[in-house]
């Protein structure tokens, strides 16, 4: 439901809500002249993806999709943002825009490196004086030989900016690859 990439791939805010029965609407146009069109589940990508909506020539503004999966019953919300530090200003812009309204905050890195300066600097001074409950997460674990030195790194770099124990900081590691062998 929230298309993946390796390289650039989510340029608007999507959000999955609970719903009685399926039903996936993209909010388009220009800003004041919105629009509401309802759409199938195949035709994500061709909204929310740099891939199939390059500088979102669409003018996609928002992905809502309603589902009626129990988990969500009770009010949770997830909602996949644009990555930031990107050469696109606006899928930044639409990230900055969103953090204030989060109750919680998946940040997501892959252990091909430790987290940048610029990753830090955002978690910093854009996400936690926002949000508190930040959760990172480190995917790839199964690509790169020694992730849990990067784990580490991102801990005790993250304890410092953050100004909390390292025990404190939660990572998680994933490995889509492990996961699909244990599925299997």
């Amino acid at each position: 439901l929230f298309p993946v990439d390796v390289d650039i791939t989510t340029n608007l805010v999507s959000s999955i809500t609970y719903g009685k029965h399926e039903k996936i609407t993209v909010v388009v146009g220009e800003p004041g002249k919105q629009q509401t069109k309802e759409i199938q589940r195949n035709e994500i990508p061709d909204y929310v993806t740099e891939q199939k909506n390059q500088g979102n020539a669409r003018k996609a503004q928002l992905l809502i999709i309603e589902s009626p999966n129990p988990q969500l019953r009770e009010g949770l919300v997830l909602v996949d943002t644009p990555g930031v530090g990107s050469l696109s200003a606006e899928h930044t812009a639409a990230t900055y825009a969103f953090i204030p309204n989060a109750d919680a905050i998946l940040f997501v890195s892959d252990a091909f490196a430790p987290l940048s300066a610029k990753e830090l600097e955002f978690i910093q001074n854009r996400i936690a004086p926002h949000c508190q409950n930040l959760i990172f997460v480190v995917t790839k674990v199964d690509k790169v030989s020694d992730y849990k030195a990067v784990v580490a790194n991102n801990r005790e770099k993250l304890a410092a900016v953050l100004g909390r124990s390292s025990s404190e900081i939660p990572i998680i590691s994933v490995s889509s690859k492990l996961k699909l062998n244990y599925l299997i």
